[in-house]
């Protein structure tokens, strides 16, 4: 079983530097202010050979609303753990706090270490004598900022955890290999060898990023989707700040969904924790392969979600748009919702759009299979003669235009990449391919590749003119011609200037 490890304590004691620290990532949000971690995170630790998973949790005794669902979600955490990080700020020194903290955790009975953090201000032995106090044996002085004490740290509490070496027996004499078994495994090498990509995008999750508007539902539905309350949730907006990663399984698909903060208008951004909230979340949208875009179907499609859909277009993601609280509405408010994304939608009317409702859980369960078809659409492949046969069947319709008096010729097309699915098109004059024919020949590649949720992205190239930077060397007779030529035309000239006169 894979060792989890929690890590717990007052707010601002450094918990959530100490997980990015051991997970070699930056994905806990840090900061200087209280209650900026407030969902547990886990991650994989990247500084030991045992196999270990970390869980950061929020600050315990914070004095906010959020105080009973914080405390939920750390005791969640360490019912889930297998060892017990607690650590504690020598610089602000011990805590009654932290002695009540300490005394919870001893009741667990799991193992517990206390981690001085902070200790580059003096020294380590001074700052963490009063500690002694607690009552915890395991006590050890890390500094998460510079990197101090972390090595030793899980060396120390992970090399019991390592399989015993197998001991060599000298007098066994060696192997024989038979040459039947070594063509057998050769066989079944070179099979593994040629199944190996297939089995890696069959295996690779499917990264689904939830975003959308402030306390329109997306923590609610990434708990509905999960089957447990593993996000906090409140009726307040800027209830999540952290983007959180969760994996799921279902039907034998594997998930990974990102829970993200709710993204508002640039003018009512003023704290600069949310401006950090909004980085997370766009990077979210960029490393997913497919966005839920939740819209508040009692407020409508608003400037702020066209905006989110049009970056995320822009990004090259499939989208599917769910409308979500779709239950609260009466018959005529639904016709006009349907109305309204109709008409605002028509730059991407190839999005998929869903209605549910997180809290109920209506029709959240359709999600996976229209998740799963965008993924699909999105990561398959394409010949060469199918993209360059639609690309002749496209300037049949509609022939390109005329830019400085030629004719912009599109030669052939294939395929440029996956995620979103990508064409190349060569020919003449190819960079000058006006916007609006650009958008023409993505919705006709969508449609005759039938996508329903994911675009197209375009790529024109210019084949190279091979005589362009060539000098073309002129035969002798050549040359006399041309002297004749410029003489003729300079007399000519003459004779004209001398009529003038």
């Amino acid at each position: 079983m894979i060792p989890v490890v929690a890590i717990v304590g007052r707010p601002n004691v450094g918990k959530s530097t100490l997980f990015n620290q051991f997970t070699c990532s930056r994905d806990a949000l840090v900061g200087n202010l209280k209650g900026i971690t407030r969902d547990r995170q886990y991650g994989h630790g990247r500084r030991h050979d045992v196999p270990h998973i970390f869980v950061d949790t929020g600050g315990l005794f914070l004095k906010d609303t959020y105080r009973s669902l914080v405390e939920s979600q750390v005791k969640a955490a360490l019912n889930d753990a297998s060892h017990i990080f607690f650590v504690v700020d020598a610089k602000a020194g011990l805590m009654p706090e932290d002695l009540e903290i300490a005394s919870q955790l001893r009741m667990l009975n799991k193992p517990l270490y206390l981690l001085v953090n902070k200790i580059d201000a003096g020294d380590a032995d001074c700052l963490s004598a009063e500690f002694y106090q607690v009552g915890i044996k395991e006590i050890h002085c890390v500094s998460a900022e510079h990197n101090r004490g972390l090595n030793q740290l899980m060396a120390h509490v992970l090399d019991s955890l390592l399989p015993p070496e197998e001991p060599v027996n000298e007098d066994c004499g060696y192997y024989e290999e038979d040459e039947d078994d070594e063509a057998l495994d050769l066989e079944s090498l070179e099979a593994e060898l040629d199944d190996l990509e297939d089995t890696f995008e069959e295996e690779q999750p499917i990264r689904v990023a939830i975003i959308g508007r402030p306390n329109v539902g997306k923590s609610t539905l990434t708990n509905r989707m999960l089957g447990e309350e593993r996000m906090v949730v409140y009726d307040e907006a800027g209830t999540t700040i952290d983007s959180i990663e969760s994996e799921l399984e279902h039907f034998g698909k594997k998930f990974i969904l990102i829970d993200t903060a709710g993204v508002r208008k640039k003018a009512n951004i003023k704290e600069k924790i949310e401006k950090f909230s909004i980085v997370k979340t766009l990077q979210a949208v960029q490393s997913c392969h497919v966005a839920l875009i939740i819209i508040d179907a009692q407020e409508g499609l608003g400037e702020q979600d066209l905006k989110l859909i049009h970056y995320t277009i822009e990004a090259g993601k499939s989208i599917i748009l769910c409308l979500n609280k779709w239950d609260n509405l009466e018959t005529e408010q639904k016709q006009k919702v349907k109305q309204q994304i109709s008409q605002r939608l028509r730059f991407a009317d190839f999005i998929k759009v869903q209605t549910i409702s997180a809290l109920h859980g209506t029709n959240v369960g359709l999600l996976y299979k229209l998740i799963a078809r965008a993924y699909k659409e999105a990561s398959k492949k394409y010949s060469t003669a199918q993209l360059t046969e639609i690309l002749y069947q496209a300037q049949m319709q509609a022939l390109p235009p005329l830019v400085h008096g030629r004719r912009i010729k599109l030669r052939y097309a294939h395929s440029g990449g996956h995620f979103p699915p990508t064409v190349v098109i060569h020919g003449s004059q190819a960079e000058s391919v006006p916007p609006h024919y650009q958008r023409y020949l993505m919705h006709y590649y969508m449609k005759a590749l039938k996508l329903h949720s994911t675009p197209v992205k375009l790529v024109f190239k210019t084949t190279a003119n091979p005589y362009k930077h060539k000098v073309n060397e002129l035969t002798p007779k050549q040359l006399s011609k041309r002297r004749r030529m410029i003489k003729h035309r300079i007399e000519k000239s003459k004779r004209k200037r001398a009529k003038a006169y």
